[in-house]
């Protein structure tokens, strides 16, 4: 087992930010110590894809070896490790049964540094069950996914509320075009937002938030 030290983590419990798109406002933890294991290649992948639970054994060893800094002082994180592949690292965050809750990708420097040194460590076998896959990825970026929601959710309210004027209105800002038919526009509004996030749904989320910051 090898420690690794001083590094920052993003925890994700759901979709994994690569650290190009954490934010500002993301909650990040100070690691002071995190222990570091080497595994066979495609393992690391599949912690980053599925929902995993690893065996209790393995987990009640890494138990309060992981130190992060707080405001005031030094605290334990019970069941937190990071795994590498020699390709990647992703750290992982479990409870006491195992099963896989929190993961953090690294920053580039601070991954590099940790591949190199992973090279002096032995591979270790960590008995896992897959519990299938955590989310379709759709390959789109976090800014492309708020964007999706924060529009759906206008066209939605729109509609519900029967406020055909702005669902006119937000139609057509994105297509250049009208149409009376409340229904189609609807759809057409809704399907294309789910379909891809073009250069029309930019200038819209643009408007839609300085006409909200306005208000």
């Amino acid at each position: 087992m090898l420690y690794i030290y001083d590094i920052l983590l993003n925890w994700c419990k759901d979709k994994l930010y690569d650290f190009f798109e954490w934010e500002k406002t993301d909650k990040l933890d100070h690691i002071k110590k995190i222990p570091l294991f080497r595994v066979e290649r495609g393992i690391v992948n599949k912690f980053i894809n599925k929902n995993i639970k690893i065996s209790e054994s393995f987990v009640s060893r890494v138990y309060n070896l992981t130190e992060v800094y707080t405001s005031k002082k030094v605290d334990k994180v019970p069941y937190a490790f990071l795994l590498t592949d020699g390709l990647m690292v992703l750290a992982i965050k479990t409870d006491k049964q195992g099963l896989v809750k929190y993961r953090s990708k690294l920053i580039i420097d601070e991954e590099e540094e940790i591949l190199c040194l992973s090279n002096k460590l032995d591979k270790v076998n960590i008995d896992y069950i897959e519990k299938g896959y955590i989310y379709k990825d759709d390959f789109s970026t976090r800014q492309e996914r708020c964007i999706r929601e924060f529009l759906l959710k206008e066209v939605e309210n729109s509609y519900n509320n029967k406020d055909y004027e702005k669902l006119k209105y937000l139609y057509t800002e994105y297509s250049g075009s009208s149409k009376e038919d409340m229904e189609v526009i609807y759809k057409e509004l809704t399907n294309s937002i789910n379909l891809e996030i073009n250069e029309s749904h930019h200038k819209l989320y643009s408007l839609l938030q300085l006409i909200t910051n306005k208000n």
